[in-house]
């Protein structure tokens, strides 16, 4: 409903806002392009890509193209004769005036029930949302199945939010295969190497496939723990908590964690894992000294003790770190380039200086 492709039209028209109105033309292009291509992130399917920046770049061309020229064509129709030009710009305020108050009507009545909206229902069941407030900081994986795909997400106690890393990583392929087995029905292995990420649950939201549910439930590893309105809710056996200790024994110990890092006492040799995808900037120090880091078989970061004593575990961010710095660099340099410039004191009139 908004009429900014009108706009767009007009500036292609106008000789002085010719080039502008090009250059959104060419994002919007750029923008269809771009939409088209699929991406991979932590999901059991590709993505569009975004280009909802590019729009908003081009519709802001196009407004301030447009602002310019009914700058310059104000009075030039107040000095001319009824025209061409008087009948144009009534039709351009009419469509925008129509425009505004059919969007602000929208946004007010059948807009505000749409799927992006402030109100959205919780998707998470409240009993493994206070979860994440645990020592253990168990995970939970959220499938959703519909005819044509399969969907699911892992959540740490709320619901998936953009912008979250886990979004933009890609998933590792052993964690994405043991789901792939599941749902086939041939996951025996499935709730071992969920339980190595940390998945204590699997809540498979309603409207629930019936087929999907009676798969699960015949296979191993996996104890119907509730279902209700929401949906229906496994407990995956012999899960771990976010770090866990295993002895020479074989006997898995679970280890209190943050969100950055995790400090504990080991009593005796063995293994600390990590229910994280791996990533060479987690580091481990054991009594001061740097422990190498290993990759599990399942592909998740494992640390080899041999001795008793303090550790303490922790993610190393510098390069995420000098990526953020290197873009608000970038910014502050755009918008200081941006703004007017002094005039040098030779170029002020004496008036002025006086």
């Amino acid at each position: 409903m908004a009429p900014f492709v009108l706009y767009l039209l007009i500036g292609l028209i106008s000789k002085d806002q010719r080039k502008s109105a090009t250059v959104a033309l060419f994002a919007i292009v750029l923008a269809a392009t771009l939409s088209s291509y699929y991406i991979e992130g932590n999901s059991s399917s590709a993505q569009r890509i975004y280009s909802g920046p590019l729009i908003v770049f081009a519709q802001l061309l196009t407004l301030l193209s447009i602002f310019a020229i009914a700058e310059r064509i104000l009075p030039q129709l107040k000095r001319s004769n009824f025209g061409f030009k008087h009948i144009a710009s009534v039709l351009t305020s009419v469509v925008t005036v129509v425009s505004m108050l059919s969007i602000s009507i929208w946004s007010a009545t059948l807009g505000a029930d749409s799927l992006v909206r402030s109100n959205q229902e919780q998707v998470i069941p409240a009993f493994i949302t206070d979860l994440a407030s645990t020592s253990e900081r168990p995970k939970t994986l959220v499938i959703r199945k519909s005819p044509e795909r399969l969907q699911y997400f892992v959540t740490r106690g709320s619901d998936l939010q953009i912008g979250q890393a886990d979004v933009a990583s890609q998933t590792p392929e052993q964690f994405h295969k043991a789901i792939v087995d599941l749902v086939n029905g041939v996951g025996g292995s499935s709730s071992q190497v969920l339980g190595h990420y940390g998945i204590q649950y699997v809540f498979m939201k309603n409207p629930a496939d019936a087929g999907l549910v009676r798969i699960i439930d015949g296979i191993g590893g996996f104890t119907r723990s509730s279902a209700t309105k929401d949906g229906v809710v496994w407990k995956v056996e012999k899960s771990h908590a976010r770090v866990t200790y295993q002895n020479t024994q074989g006997k898995f110990f679970p280890i209190s964690s943050t969100d950055k890092a995790s400090t504990s006492y080991v009593s005796g040799q063995g293994v600390i894992l990590l229910a994280e995808k791996y990533d060479k900037a987690w580091h481990l120090l054991l009594n001061g000294k740097v422990v190498p880091i290993e990759q599990h078989p399942f592909g998740i970061p494992m640390f080899k003790i041999s001795e008793p004593g303090e550790f303490s575990l922790t993610h190393d961010g510098t390069n995420r770190r000098a990526w953020i710095s290197i873009q608000l660099i970038a910014l502050i340099s755009a918008i200081v380039l941006a703004l007017p410039a002094g005039r040098r004191k030779r170029e002020v009139p004496l008036k002025e200086l006086v």
